[in-house]
């Protein structure tokens, strides 16, 4: 059996926050050059944005569009019950899906085969570009659907025949404040602008991203900043960082 402390051994905390600091470095020279050249910015306050969620939702023509884009089909009833590894979306920050959806549509995220023998991605693509590589959804309307989503209470964590062990919970927790606490927030629930918030997403999904995400097959978004985190990280560490981020309620109670 997988030490459940394994992820204490290798670098130390030190050369993690050093492969950290590189891959952020030029994104905060670039960040620093915009404030620097806007003197109208009176206060700078990125640390946890609030979603880009539109002020007002028209959520019954948000959910119509929904239904006629083919979201329910994967993602399930108000993004509530997604089916196989495809991710719980209700709740989810509007801001991030927008930048996933676009990302999809444009043929940055792709992922690793999925059980079909396909991409991930490839699903969602095929149904929302048609062959010529036109768009069967306007950026508008994927705009509505995600600030509709995101007002929606996400799903309850999924029951599981055998929780985790109480050492390897304690081990999995430490383990989740050590690496991803930074950019996903307490427990997954108040990420950075640019992260998803993943407590309580389902484990097959926050799994397979994370095996996507060291191995490459997804590079978009965050993923470069995420791979120094995973690249010490076993396979037996993921499967314990999945398990504990599934079992995390959405909303703190």
């Amino acid at each position: 059996m997988p030490d459940p402390c394994s992820f204490l051994s290798g670098p130390g905390p030190a050369r993690r926050r050093m492969k950290i600091m590189r891959v952020h470095r030029l994104k905060g020279l670039v960040i620093a050059a915009a404030i620097a050249a806007a003197p109208w910015i009176v206060e700078a306050n990125p640390a946890r944005a609030d979603d880009t969620a539109p002020a007002a939702v028209d959520a019954a023509a948000a959910k119509k569009l929904y239904l006629r884009r083919s979201c329910i089909a994967c993602h399930g009833k108000d993004g509530q019950k997604a089916i196989q590894d495809y991710p719980a979306l209700a709740g989810q920050r509007a801001d991030y899906m927008v930048a996933q959806i676009e990302d999809i549509l444009s043929g940055k995220r792709v992922g690793s085969p999925d059980a079909s023998g396909n991409p991930r991605a490839k699903g969602m693509r095929g149904a929302l570009v048609a062959p010529d590589g036109s768009r069967r959804i306007t950026e508008d309307e994927v705009k509505a659907i995600s600030g509709w989503l995101a007002t929606l209470a996400p799903p309850p964590i999924e029951a599981v025949a055998t929780p985790l062990e109480p050492d390897k919970a304690t081990a999995a927790a430490a383990m989740f404040a050590e690496k991803c606490e930074a950019c996903h927030g307490a427990a997954g629930r108040e990420p950075l602008e640019g992260y998803p918030r993943i407590a309580g997403q389902k484990h097959v999904y926050v799994l397979a991203q994370m095996k996507d995400i060291k191995s490459k097959a997804r590079s978009n978004g965050q993923s470069e900043a995420m791979q120094t985190i995973l690249d010490d990280v076993s396979d037996a560490d993921m499967e314990l960082l999945a398990a504990f981020v599934s079992a995390q309620e959405p909303i703190a109670k």
